[in-house]
């Protein structure tokens, strides 16, 4: 990636940034190779709600705290279910009801699942070359007018 111009550091702007070789690792989801370090050193597990910036800790709401209950993964229920192309409400919905929910079962279908996604590309971007959204600090609470579940 190149450098992000003075204002255009948020991944909106990871269109603008992404060399053509760049787009190819991202696209192929060669980039999560180094995940693989984490995984090994014990940090992130399998299969788990993906890790976010810290920064965001203070605009999750409500039920979407129970992401931090467990390890993070490297592929997880939201991946399977649209990556990058579904919005954060559904996103951090899809990460709690994991956490609520998760047996090894469920853990193999979205392992099965993860690689269908990835050999398709499906996901990897939000829209227009977007790769995702920031996480909006003004989100309804899960469950009011306005939230996507």
């Amino acid at each position: 990636m190149r450098h992000a111009a003075p204002g255009r550091e948020s991944p909106e702007f990871d269109g603008e940034r992404l060399t053509r070789f760049g787009s190819i690792i991202r696209s192929t989801s060669l980039d999560e190779l180094p995940s693989l370090w984490n995984l090994a050193r014990g940090d992130i597990s399998l299969v788990g709600p993906r890790p976010l910036p810290v920064h965001y800790w203070d605009r999750f709401r409500g039920d979407e705290y129970e992401r931090f209950g467990i390890r993070p993964g490297i592929t997880g229920l939201a991946q399977v279910a649209g990556r990058n192309s579904i919005d954060w409400g559904d996103r951090l919905a899809l990460d709690v009801e994991y956490v609520r929910t998760r047996t090894l079962i469920g853990d193999l279908r979205i392992l099965l699942g993860t690689a269908p996604a990835v050999l398709r590309r499906a996901g990897i971007d939000h829209s227009h070359g977007v790769t995702m959204h920031v996480l909006p600090d003004d989100r309804p609470e899960p469950g009011q007018v306005g939230s996507s579940r």
